[in-house]
């Protein structure tokens, strides 16, 4: 149906985690809530190029396929912060945060980049 069931069978209920179908839906929505915007998106590039993790990047950007990172990749390029704040409210572990977010969020930068490029703007009707 939409991309929360796309992310869901992809990652398959939390990545062999021992986390509930709710645990993994707040943290789907918190990961996009976190990561689908254009300032999220500028900010995951530019320390994506920093840590040699540009290429990958991209490809969620890009048309083609999505290349995946691994959960210590996914940690260094959103930041333990982040990691750990996702993980709090969610109610997981930070370990099984970082597993997931390795999985899903190719997913969450695909979908916030559909045009294949970052959006140049936030506001609904602004001139791009």
């Amino acid at each position: 149906m939409g991309i929360f069931d796309k992310i869901e069978g992809a990652v398959g209920g939390g990545a062999g985690a021992n986390i509930s179908q709710e645990q993994h839906e707040s943290l789907m929505q918190h990961a996009m809530q976190m990561f689908g915007n254009r300032e999220s998106l500028n900010g995951l590039v530019n320390n994506a190029h920093s840590q040699g993790l540009g290429g990958v990047v991209q490809s969620w950007i890009g048309n083609g396929a999505n290349q995946s990172i691994d959960p210590n990749q996914a940690e260094n390029l959103v930041g333990q912060d982040r990691i750990q704040q996702l993980a709090q409210r969610v109610g997981i572990p930070a370990g099984i945060a970082s597993i997931v977010i390795a999985k899903i969020l190719p997913m969450v930068v695909d979908r916030a980049t559909p045009q294949g490029k970052i959006p140049q703007s936030s506001q609904p009707g602004e001139a791009a």
